[in-house]
Formats: structure tokens, sequence, C-alpha cells
């Protein structure tokens, strides 16, 4: 009985050698990794601030990466879209704007978003799933500031990679300009804004969701009785039309003045400027495009009402 005890276990050594000599001989070899080097000095364009006096570069201001942008996110997505690598760069970071990683050969998709303080990317953590290029996005925590976004296919072969990335803003900004004078009674103007939304989809490059902006502004005591008063706001819907609707109130609720104004586009990096008389008498916004950016006006008529709306 011992003898044959002895004997199945030496059989089962001998199996359990066999399979492990087998399974060892079908090991891939590590792959071999290149270096993959992104400089993103090319981040220098932003929105022109008319309170500043920096050097003007088509109607924007121009700073080093580093003196703007506060946070940069890095993805870099395999063929099926799944997460290889990430990371996340803030400001006060020596390397800030220059991203170094590994990678095999093949190619891929690379994510590099850019913003301000408040800039965030879809978070895997908070429900256990793993970003993806289908369902990442961004957006910031509150209005939409200024965002850079670039999205490219990357191709190792067989070398290292060195490569300059040049940052595409991806916002447009919209200015209400109200011509005639702000009246006594005036309290606050309310701007609403439709299709925008707070979410900026990585696969579509557009937002996630249609909804409605709505811009509060109280009326400081200082712009009353003055003329050409000025909103400014950043827009991410610079793909398709929108409605725009601006109502003047004064501290009872009362509308002094409405204006609805249709088929409003925003460019990337452009200035939409909707300029008109929002008080007493019907007349013609006019939309147009910053000349310093375009040359080409786009004139929108629309019509203003007095007192009609709350």
């Amino acid at each position: 009985m011992k003898k044959a005890i002895l004997y199945v276990a030496a059989a089962a050594m001998f199996l359990f050698s066999c399979k492990k000599d087998h399974s060892g001989s079908t090991d891939k070899p590590a792959q071999k990794l290149y270096q993959v080097n992104l400089n993103l000095s090319g981040f220098t364009e932003t929105i022109s601030n008319s309170i500043k006096s920096k050097p003007q570069v088509n109607g924007l201001r121009t700073d080093a990466v580093t003196n703007y942008l506060k946070v940069l996110y890095y993805f870099v997505f395999d063929p099926n879209g799944q997460v290889l690598h990430s990371l996340v760069q803030d400001s006060t970071n020596a390397n800030f704007g220059n991203i170094s990683d590994n990678l095999p050969s093949g190619t891929y998709t690379v994510v590099i978003a850019a913003g301000l303080t408040g800039l965030g990317v879809y978070a895997p953590s908070a429900n256990g799933n793993s970003i993806t290029l289908n369902n990442g996005y961004m957006y910031y925590l509150g209005p939409w500031k200024d965002v850079f976004f670039n999205k490219f296919q990357l191709t190792v072969s067989g070398a290292n990679v060195n490569q300059s990335v040049t940052g595409t803003r991806i916002a447009g900004q919209l200015e209400v300009n109200i011509e005639d004078a702000i009246p006594a009674t005036a309290s606050k103007l309310v701007i609403s804004i439709a299709d925008q939304g707070t979410e900026y989809s990585f696969l579509t490059e557009k937002l996630l969701y249609a909804d409605t902006l709505v811009v509060s502004a109280k009326i400081p005591n200082t712009v009353i009785g003055t003329t050409n008063y000025k909103i400014n706001n950043i827009i991410l819907n610079t793909y398709a039309p929108f409605t725009v609707k601006i109502i003047c109130y004064d501290a009872a609720s009362k509308a002094l003045g409405t204006a609805i104004v249709a088929n409003v586009t925003c460019e990337k990096n452009t200035k939409t400027i909707l300029s008109g008389k929002l008080f007493g008498s019907i007349d013609t916004f006019n939309v147009t495009l910053n000349s310093t950016w375009d040359p080409t006006p786009i004139i929108i008529p629309f019509s203003s009402s007095y007192g009609s709306q709350k």
C-alpha cells in the first residue's frame, strides 16, 4: 500500500513538473519600452484681459505655460480606449508642461487637458470604474474658465519620441454689451444662454448634455447712467448655434428691459460680441466676432422689448 502511495505521489510530482515546464515555455518576453517626451511649451495664448497691459498677439495675451495655467492632465489610451497611463501636474511642479512616459511600440491616443484652478476630470474612484476614452470628460467646479484640450494619435515605432505639443483653446468668449444708459432703478442683469453644459467629452470633443447657463450679475452703483456696460462669459459650445436671453430687473424683480437673440455662434479662441440697446425702445442688436481675431463680422438682428417680462 505504501508503495502504491509513493508511486501515485511520484506520478503527481512528474505531471506537475511537466506542466510547469510547459507553461514556462509560452511566457512572453517583456516588451521593450521607449521613452516618450512631450513638451507643452506651445500652451502660450490666453484670453485678453483689458485691465492688464501685456503684449497682444491677435487680441490675446501671451504668457508662458507656467505663468497662466494651473493644472494639467495627461492620459494615454490603447487602441481599445483603455487607459494605460495617466498623470496630473500642478503648476508648482518644477517640470510643469513637460511629460515623460515609457511605452512599447504601438499606436496610442493621447489626451491632454489644461486649465485654471478648479479644472477636474472624471474621477473613477468615485464609482469603482476606470476612465476610458469613451467615458472620460473634464469639468470645472463652477462656471467654465479658460481651458485647453488636445487629443492626438501617438505612434511609437522602435525609437524614443520627442515631440512638442501646441495647446488648443477650446473655449470661446461671449460678451454682452448694453449700449444704452443703465437706468437708475436697475438692480441686476440676468443672461440665460441655452445649450451649454458642465462636462466636456474626451471622445466627442463636445459637451455631454445641453443645459441653460444662467448668469446673474448685480449691477454696481458705479455703472448707473453709463453706457456700454459689458459682461463676459466663457463658452464651450463652439459647434452649434444657441439662444441668449438678456433681462434687466429692478430691486422688485420687475423687468426693465428684455432682449432675445437667436442663432448666436461662438468659435474656439474667439470673442463673440452681442451689442445693442436694451431699454426703452425696440432696437436691433448686432452679433459680431471680435475684429482683432476675425475681420468678418456676423450680424444677427433681434428685437428688444421694454418692461414686458419677468
